[in-house]
């Protein structure tokens, strides 16, 4: 096989310069001098919870790991600068809501989260706190603030807590990456792509719980993997807890990864428990595809089902299309999801593996700057060479039958199907992004001759698509 220049990758000079161990000590001391300024000019005392979170993810590591002490200790300080840049960048754009989101169209959920763990602490025009229906996630920031030795919390408070949780998101997709491939080059290459990851940074350095659900998803599937139950038990119930749904989600990749690791019991009662586990997934994935058909054609009838539980009808024709009125412009996702559910099924798949896609209005919103927009925008300057090694990798695991990659894109590609017709949100696709980015690195690595023409072609394609669709909205 022809050996890959490494060299060819995206921005790999600058990771081979960080790779080295001068290189590193440098990054990071400059990296800890400009974090350490920057939290003493926002907030002096904030300093304070970066440090606590800072040894915690050292000695947590240490604990789980045994090694990579330098490996989280550079991630929590490149984490920390990149929260530190979007939280300026907000406070700038949007003064009033202190380097929050921002209001709705504009923000997500960070605001409600910090008013409710403040204890109904106004953020914004219109930010209302609700003392009926507090939300889990902020009642784990509840107990998160207990830990801090002063009562004026600061919004750089929580988000080093994100911080902490998103600095072991490379460190489990690259362990995970090794144990599904055996491979400590595919490993330490999604380990790369995965911490550069635009839809992460996004999602995971604001007060959301996105950046938490790729933690506990990816730790709990490397633990089953790797025999410590306890650990996986955990981190399932609190995945349960912050986000049901994606608990759900959990359990079913788990069913999965489970058949990987005991395909090689034998016995009359492990045959029976891995075909029911099996069948249980397969059944899952049915129900999932065949739901909306079934709901369709019961509205035909006039019957009642619960429909908003699998595909959000009332979101789309609320909160979306509220959006696209105010907004004036054109939403392709709107226009998928609206579609009958022969075309919105297969349509919405495709949309949610390549968004969120390039967009310039999108940047602002009726008169304000979206710093979070540009940074996740950028994940499509990356797909196309994505979806290539992507393409390469599941091709040739077909060839090889790798069942592994074959397990791991069945479940990336099953559970990005439930989140085009369950969430319609892009955020809710941070959990899955280190499957995605196993196979990316796997498919770097291995290919074929007509694998590589396909995802070259794809690639080619998809740049098409954004430049007709750039100039259709701008039409």
């Amino acid at each position: 096989m022809r050996r890959v220049r490494q060299n060819s990758i995206p921005g790999y000079a600058i990771f081979g310069y960080l790779g080295q161990r001068k290189g590193l000590e440098i990054t990071f001391l400059l990296g800890i001098f400009l974090v350490v300024s920057i939290i003493g000019y926002i907030n002096f005392s904030s300093l304070v919870s970066f440090f606590i979170f800072f040894f915690l993810s050292l000695f947590v590591c240490r604990i789980l790991f045994g090694k990579h002490v330098r490996r989280i200790a550079g991630l929590f300080v490149f984490y920390s600068l990149v929260a530190l840049i979007l939280f300026m960048l907000q406070y700038t754009s949007i003064p009033e809501y202190r380097g929050l989101s921002g209001p709705r169209g504009v923000g997500t959920d960070d605001s409600k989260f910090y008013s409710q763990v403040l204890g109904g602490v106004p953020v914004g025009p219109g930010v209302m706190f609700d003392r009926i229906n507090i939300n889990p996630f902020s009642n784990v920031l509840r107990i998160v603030i207990r830990i801090f030795p002063y009562k004026d919390i600061h919004l750089l408070d929580l988000l080093f807590f994100n911080v902490f949780g998103l600095s072991f998101i490379p460190i489990f997709t690259s362990r995970l990456a090794y144990k599904l491939t055996q491979e400590r080059k595919v490993s330490d290459l999604a380990f790369k792509f995965v911490a550069i990851c635009p839809i992460i940074l996004t999602n995971g350095l604001i007060l959301v719980r996105d950046g938490w659900t790729a933690v506990l998803f990816t730790g709990a599937v490397y633990f089953l993997l790797t025999s410590r139950y306890l650990l996986m038990g955990g981190l399932i119930i609190l995945l349960w807890y912050i986000r049901l749904a994606s608990g759900i989600q959990l359990t079913v990749a788990l069913l999965v990864f489970s058949y990987y690791k005991f395909r090689n019991y034998q016995g009359y009662y492990t045959e029976k428990v891995l075909l029911g586990m099996i069948s249980f997934a397969v059944m899952a994935f049915f129900v999932m595809a065949l739901f909306p058909i079934v709901f369709e054609y019961s509205q035909r009838r006039g019957l009642l089902l619960a429909g908003s539980f699998l595909f959000r009808k009332d979101f789309v024709e609320g909160f979306i299309a509220e959006g696209v009125a105010r907004s004036n412009k054109t939403s392709i996702f709107y226009i998928i999801s609206s579609q009958p559910f022969y075309l919105r099924i297969p349509l919405g798949f495709l949309f949610f593996l390549g968004a969120p896609f390039l967009s310039i209005q999108n940047l602002r919103y009726e008169g304000i700057y979206i710093p979070r927009a540009f940074l996740a925008q950028l994940f499509f300057v990356l797909f196309p060479f994505y979806l290539k090694y992507l393409i390469q990798g599941i091709s040739y695991a077909w060839k090889k039958k790798e069942l592994s990659i074959g397990l791991t894109t069945a479940t990336l590609f099953f559970l990005l199907l439930a989140l085009s017709q369950l969430s319609l949100q892009f955020r809710h696709k941070t959990m899955v992004m280190p499957l995605f980015y196993i196979l990316v690195g796997y498919g770097f690595y291995h290919k074929t001759k007509i694998s590589t023409q396909i995802g070259t072609l794809a690639a080619v394609g998809v740049i098409c698509l954004q430049v007709l669709a750039t100039l259709w909205r701008m039409t």
